[in-house]
């Protein structure tokens, strides 16, 4: 076995201890995911993963470490202080903060009001679509062009095609507007417009190139005399194109909705030198998206390499933070697995349990598993434990499946 090969498996075995975890109360850990992946040698695996720290046992003097990490996660059971620690790093923090959560807003009101920090609002969705539009439409595509192309991506990620549709859904009621504007030379740009405009009300922006349509132009002069980014007057919805359908953001599911309001937040806001923090980013998403979370956020900020804070409980989350494409798990041969395979019993101290579950999550994940088969495997381990701690760990992970069609 290749050493890569052998960091790669020894990781993933190290996600599946850190699901032991999360029923006992919040934990705290540290983990640079690229760093582990791709550079370091068994021996080293497990110095530079970090280690769990109880909350009460965080301090300033150890915070400095953790900050040196690329991703910081903190899980624990509701109520274990992991919103309240993730607000302490935010206030301590002097750099440039992005905050996305999918729990109660009252928590980071405060936080709001931080010059340094840009928190996620009810209807931040919107507000994002509209600042990107804009972005997009000050024409400065060397600086916008990254951003673009990765939104792009992740556009197809969740099923759309790559670009965006403005509909102008009042343009019959223009012309009214403009008779009773008191701007007659602002009045006659816009009815020239509209003439080129040939008054039609769909336009199409395809994220892929590196210009845009004559016609999209005219909107943003448009838009410009409208008001620019507020555009007051003008009405604009903003459709994405799903299975040769036409989709607004208020048809998308709670889902669709949640991912797409925090990966639009960061790729939006990001900047150079940026933390992120995230609370409880698992809310209404299945089991495979909450998997590939880490994945896909990485994916889309890589190029400003930020720090990265998630407090979570989904063990779906936890086990995707180790996952590797390429890894590939030779036979274990360790005593605990062996105890395992030959009493068919897990034994009180056994760590062979997270492993165990682990790999159902994964199996579930990839669809290599059902549902139904997992919770079948989930009741036949619970009669091969010990412990009340081994069933309620057990429990956890089945209650979050069952959580999800």
């Amino acid at each position: 076995m290749s050493k890569s090969t052998a960091t790669n498996y020894r990781c993933f075995r190290y996600a599946s201890r850190l699901l032991t975890q999360l029923s006992l109360g919040l934990r705290h850990i540290c983990f640079s995911r690229f760093v582990c992946m791709r550079k370091l040698v068994p021996s080293q695996t497990s110095e530079h993963l970090g280690r769990y720290t109880p909350y009460k046992e965080m301090n300033q003097s150890n915070l400095q470490e953790y900050r040196n990490k690329n991703i910081t996660v903190v899980t624990g059971i509701n109520g274990s202080g992991k919103s309240r620690w993730l607000i302490e790093q935010i206030q301590n923090n002097p750099h440039h903060c992005i905050v996305a959560t999918t729990t109660i807003e009252s928590k980071y009101s405060k936080i709001s009001r931080l010059k340094n920090c840009n928190v996620m609002i009810p209807h931040s969705l919107y507000y994002n679509i509209n600042s990107f539009i804009t972005d997009y439409f000050q024409l400065n595509f060397e600086a916008f062009n990254n951003k673009r192309y990765v939104f792009s991506n992740y556009l197809e990620y969740i099923g759309f095609k790559p670009r965006i549709i403005l509909e102008i859904i009042n343009i019959s009621d223009i012309y009214m507007m403009m008779g009773l504007s008191g701007d007659k030379e602002r009045s006659a740009k816009k009815r020239a417009i509209l003439d080129k405009l040939d008054y039609d009300n769909r336009f199409y922006i395809d994220l892929r190139e590196n210009k845009l349509d004559e016609q999209i132009i005219n909107v943003i002069e448009l838009m410009e005399l409208f008001g620019g980014k507020r555009h007051a007057g003008l009405q604009i919805k903003y459709l994405f194109e799903r299975d040769s359908q036409l989709v607004s953001l208020n048809e998308l599911s709670s889902g669709e909705i949640n991912l797409f309001r925090i990966m639009s937040f960061f790729l939006f806001h990001i900047r150079d030198n940026s933390s992120l923090y995230i609370d409880e980013p698992e809310n209404s998403l299945h089991p495979r998206w909450q998997y590939e979370f880490i994945g896909q956020l990485l994916d889309l900020t890589y190029m400003y390499n930020p720090q990265i804070y998630i407090a979570t409980h989904s063990p779906f989350i936890l086990a995707g933070l180790f996952e590797d494409k390429e890894h590939t798990q030779e036979k274990d041969h360790s005593i605990e697995k062996i105890l395992y395979n030959y009493f068919d019993s897990i034994f009180p101290d056994s760590l062979v349990l997270p492993e165990i579950l682990s790999d159902k999550i994964t199996g579930f994940t990839k669809n290599i598993e059902t549902k139904d088969e997992i919770v079948k495997a989930f009741t036949s381990l619970k009669n091969k434990t010990y412990t009340e701690k081994q069933k309620n760990i057990i429990n956890f992970v089945s209650d979050n499946l069952n959580d999800y069609d």
